[in-house]
């Protein structure tokens, strides 16, 4: 396996953000590492706030002429990367300073239908002046993953350290749902690598991610509908044997119940 690992950073109006996550790359203890930049043609001053980390010759920044969603500037980054593995970075969340350590070693020994690599979550919820600090688990077994459980138990799997050849092969983010591939990308990633592929939890927190006002997830209307229509459309590609029944959590978030068998 390859030392040098990808950092991929999707970026749009990230302010300050982008700096941080950025910082929290060059602050780490693996040393073998290189930064995608994508930015999705900002109208703020993300890219000055980082100005000069960007001229590090480790990162290569692309810059969209016009706004295409997430899904678009991922792909536009997958295109660029050559590493074995990479990770995909929220502009806004950070890392902590052992997470590609971590990560690279458990990379090690995984068997090639190992797709994407997961661990737990430190949510941070800005609130004015403070910060509210909230540990979330992924934990799942590594041996017992069938489709269906993930499912009903609405699994989204964080942080994002995929395989690179597997994200190539099933073609990278799906842009062809009403939205454009802009919500729930990372459901609908997920969703389609688990039909064929594995994942693998390791017990680390590896990822902080935060939570304010300008998070896409805010949305709460278009990404509902956008949850319904991609785990519709990953039924149908299990062969339409199930209908879901969803229900909407306090705060407007959409999952899914249960699974109604269509007779």
């Amino acid at each position: 396996m390859s030392k040098e690992v990808t950092i991929l950073i999707p970026s749009y109006n990230s302010g300050i953000y982008l700096r941080e996550a950025i910082e929290s790359v060059f602050n780490q203890t693996y040393p073998y590492w290189n930064i995608i930049v994508v930015d999705d043609a900002s109208t703020d001053d993300s890219l000055s706030h980082a100005a000069d980390l960007l001229k590090d010759p480790r990162i290569t920044l692309i810059k969209n002429e016009i706004n295409s969603g997430q899904s678009v500037s991922q792909n536009i980054g997958l295109q660029k990367i050559t590493t074995e593995f990479f990770l995909q970075l929220d502009s806004d969340d950070w890392l902590p300073e052992n997470t590609l350590e971590l990560l690279m070693d458990a990379a090690k020994s995984m068997p090639e239908n190992v797709a994407l690599i997961i661990g737990n979550v430190i949510e941070v919820t800005e609130m004015s002046k403070r910060k509210r600090y909230r540990f979330v688990s992924n934990e799942w077994s590594n041996i017992h993953q069938d489709k269906y459980e993930l499912l009903l138990a609405n699994f989204i799997p964080w942080p994002k350290f995929y395989r690179t050849s597997s994200i190539k092969k099933i073609g990278g983010w799906a842009v062809n749902d009403p939205y454009g591939g802009r919500h729930a990308e990372d459901l609908r990633m997920f969703l389609r690598l688990i039909e064929e592929y594995r994942f693998y939890y390791i017990p680390e927190t590896i990822l902080y991610y935060r939570i304010h006002g300008n998070n896409s997830t805010h949305q709460k209307d278009v990404y509902k509908e956008a949850v319904e229509w991609i785990v519709q459309d990953a039924l149908n590609r299990w062969g339409n044997e199930y209908e879901p029944i969803f229900k909407t959590l306090r705060g407007g978030w959409r999952i899914v119940k249960k699974l109604k068998r269509i007779l």
